[in-house]
């Protein structure tokens, strides 16, 4: 059976990678609102990358306040299921080539679907990101205070991968086990300006209320 890390544990490794990313020098600006999510994720041999049972945890809105699965009135978005297709590693590059389709789904509704461009290492290792693009908002879906501060623009995703089963989680060979991460909102790529992992820390601030 499947064996999920802790939630505590993923969340200290985002608030290391932030103070890391304090001197990165290729990284992409990330803005709130933070969207954070866990599940599972298969890499086969073949070098193709599929994610399962990926589901949206916890937001951080545009100013500062925080919400959660468990918490009273709950934004619609928390519990949707976050999928895209499966994305093929490029030779021996730090790439998965896209685009894939991109769904943010929740019993049967989309709040809204994109195209995932390639996957690509960001300057932390274990760390990949890839900007949604074509975001198509579903103004029929339930309100969520979420996705209206999304705006209108791109996204961006950011992806962690910690391997429970096979030698590593660089995509050498075939593995499987945890992934985690967030969604903001995209602006342009820069360089030296630092990555914000807001949903990071709204899981270890959410891990310590609740300790």
């Amino acid at each position: 059976m499947k064996r999920f890390i802790s939630r505590f544990s993923l969340a200290v490794v985002f608030l290391f990678v932030v103070s890391v990313l304090l001197t990165a020098s290729n990284a992409y600006a990330s803005y709130p609102p933070y969207l954070d999510f866990y599940g599972w994720y298969d890499y086969s041999e073949s070098g193709e990358l599929s994610v399962s049972y990926i589901t949206a945890e916890g937001i951080e809105y545009k100013n500062g306040d925080y919400d959660c699965t468990t918490c009273d009135n709950a934004d619609a978005v928390l519990g949707a299921d976050i999928k895209f297709d499966p994305l093929t590693k490029s030779g021996s590059a730090p790439l998965f080539s896209g685009p894939v389709s991109f769904f943010l789904t929740k019993d049967g509704t989309d709040f809204f679907t994109a195209d995932l461009s390639d996957l690509v290492t960001t300057d932390i290792d274990g760390i990949w990101s890839g900007r949604l693009t074509n975001v198509n908002r579903n103004g029929s879906a339930p309100y969520s205070r979420y996705i209206s501060e999304t705006g209108s623009g791109d996204l961006m995703l950011f992806l962690s991968f910690n391997t429970m089963a096979g030698p590593s989680d660089d995509f050498t060979a075939a593995s499987s086990g945890n992934v985690s991460g967030m969604i903001s909102v995209a602006p342009e790529p820069v360089s030296a300006i630092l990555f914000i992992a807001g949903g990071a820390t709204l899981a270890f601030r959410r891990q310590r209320r609740s300790a």
